[in-house]
Parts: C-alpha cells; structure tokens; sequence
C-alpha cells in the first residue's frame, strides 16, 4: 500500500489536521515538503481507511508544543538513575548484565525495551496493532531467534518470556497512553535521557552479542550427529556469525531499503563487537566477563559520541577498504526521501 496522509503542525493550521511529518499507512515518511500542503490532502483513501486514521490519535513529535518538556521531562530519567545507583550495584555487574541487586536487571531490560521503540515510534505509529507490536519486537530481540535457529536452539525471547512482554509493554506505554505516550517521549529524548537510555541500550545490546557468540561457540563442540571440522579445532564462523546477527538481526530483517549496506552503526557496531570479544577471549585469553565488560564500554562511548566515533571508525574503515580491496560501504538512499 501506497497510500498517504499529510498535513501541517503549525499553529496557525487553521484546524486542519495535526500530522507532521506526512505519513504513509505504512509508517514511511511520504516525500511531500515537512511543511505540509494548504489544506489535508488525502491520497487515494477509501472512505473507511479517512476514518480510522482520522480516529487514531496521532504520535505528537517531541518538538511539538504540546509535549510536556522541560524540568520534569528532565527529572524523570535522573530519578531513574538515581533509583539504581540505591539499589547499590557496582559497575560490573551492573555494565555485564549480571547484577542481582533489586530490580536493576529489571530496569535495564526495560529501559533498553523503551528506548527500541521510542526509535521506532514514528515508524510504526500507523500500522495495525499486530504489525506495531512485531515490528517493535523484532527491532528489540530479531537476532534473538535467528541466531538461536541457526544452530538449532530455542529463541532467547522465548526462553526468557520476560522480554516479551517487556516489549509488549514498552511498544503499548509509547503508542496509546495518553499524556504518559508524549511524557514518556520528551523523557527518553530529554539530555538527561538520552544518556541513560542510551548506556541502558547498550548494556543490553552487549548482552545479546555476547551471548550470541557463547551460543556458537558452545553449539558446536555439542553436535554429536555430523562431523567436526578437519581444521578448525576452535570454532570462528558460528560464533560470529551468532554475535553479527544477535546485534543487529531484527535491523536486517525490517530495513528493506538499507540492509547490510554497511553503512549504519548499528550494522558495524554488531560486526566489531563480536571480533572484538572473540579474539580477546580465545586468542588473548582475557577473562570473558572482563571482555564482556570493555565490550559494552566501547558500546557506551560510541553511542554517546557519534562524531568522533565516525570519525575513528571512518579511518579504519578506508584504511581496510585499501588493503584489502572491497567495496566501500554506501548508504543507499530510502526509498519515498
């Protein structure tokens, strides 16, 4: 479906409709100007089709005016942070993902779950209930079943079912709550905010990449129905191959247009992590939690700072695209931008 609405969030609308930028039905930005037409125009819409997307409650973007920003927006994340640092977990455990103080595994899970589908509110802000929730689910946890399947183990979410409804949750809280859906929103987009969900992201991601890459080394040695390798004594390819996909699985499956460009972070932050902690455990023979742990730093550091990050990473990038010879990653472009 190629269906679109668009319309203008200025204040001086004139009561036309609210929704900002336009939006196709299936969460796609249509390539009419941000600044909206005159008046609504509606594009090939059945009469049905008007009102249910006239009856939806549309996400408000956070600079809009009418979302709830400033000290309390800003409030609400240092409150969160202030609450796990009470319940007294020290910094590994805490970054490893393996503290067992009160409730600070469940804060981070949850906190990762939000920030996953505050980026991808405005995407799904129009599908259907079903489709919002999935989309929100696989850009959560996709590589959470495809590295398992892979090498013929149980899905990670359905082995702990917590997250999935943790998703469920966090996909229902941003969506269709009212007031909490916008506080919720300028709360994670807030500095404050963007600081903790961002290390809480982090924390998360690492977990999966890592744990991806034991599943794959461990699975191997396990199969007792085929033959090892004649001369790999220690497995390399479904360890990464577990680690790429449990960190950026769910990214492959729902960017249609980008895919494994190469050019996105997220892409080439799931291909370092995984080298970075296999080769320090097997070949350097660091302590697993300690690579666990200088894992999620990096993480934590590049998220945080993205300029010096593409930076660094663009030097060594070109620097390996020359030895070697290969294609240098392009983004590609989007696909109604």
């Amino acid at each position: 479906l190629k269906r679109s609405v668009s319309a203008s969030l200025s204040p001086n609308s004139g009561g036309r409709s609210c929704l900002e930028p336009a939006m196709s039905i299936q969460g796609s930005p249509s390539p009419i100007s941000p600044q909206g037409s005159p008046n609504a125009v509606w594009h090939d819409l059945s009469a049905d089709d008007e009102d249910d997307l006239k009856d939806r409650r549309p996400l408000v973007p956070v600079a809009s005016p009418l979302l709830p920003r400033g000290l309390l927006a800003d409030i609400a994340p240092v409150a969160l942070a202030i609450l796990i640092f009470m319940q007294g977990p020290t910094y590994k455990p805490f970054l490893t993902f393996t503290s067992t103080a009160p409730w600070v595994w469940e804060i981070t899970a949850m906190g990762y779950m939000l920030k996953v589908a505050h980026d991808q509110r405005h995407q799904v802000q129009f599908y259907y209930w079903a489709h919002g929730v999935l989309a929100t689910a696989l850009a959560a946890f996709g590589g959470g079943f495809l590295a398992p399947l892979i090498v013929a183990h149980s899905p990670v979410p359905l082995m702990e079912e917590t997250f999935v409804w943790m998703v469920v949750v966090a996909w229902y809280v941003t969506h269709h709550v009212p007031v909490l859906s916008d506080f919720l929103a300028a709360s994670v987009a807030s500095g404050p905010g963007t600081i903790l969900f961002t290390v809480l992201f982090a924390i998360f991601k690492t977990n999966q990449i890592v744990g991806g890459c034991e599943l794959g080394a461990s699975a191997v040695p396990a199969e007792a129905l085929l033959p090892h390798s004649r001369y790999f004594r220690m497995p390399w390819a479904a360890p990464l191959l577990c680690g790429f996909l449990s960190g950026c699985g769910g990214g492959l499956v729902l960017d249609k247009d980008q895919g494994l460009s190469g050019g996105k972070w997220s892409i080439r932050a799931s291909f370092f992590a995984p080298v970075f902690y296999y080769v320090t455990t097997r070949i350097f023979g660091v302590e697993k939690l300690n690579a666990k742990l200088a894992t999620c730093l990096i993480r934590v550091i590049s998220d945080l700072f993205p300029t010096p990050r593409d930076q660094v990473v663009g030097r060594m990038t070109t620097v390996g695209y020359r030895l070697t010879g290969f294609q240098k990653a392009t983004i590609l472009p989007v696909k109604g931008k």
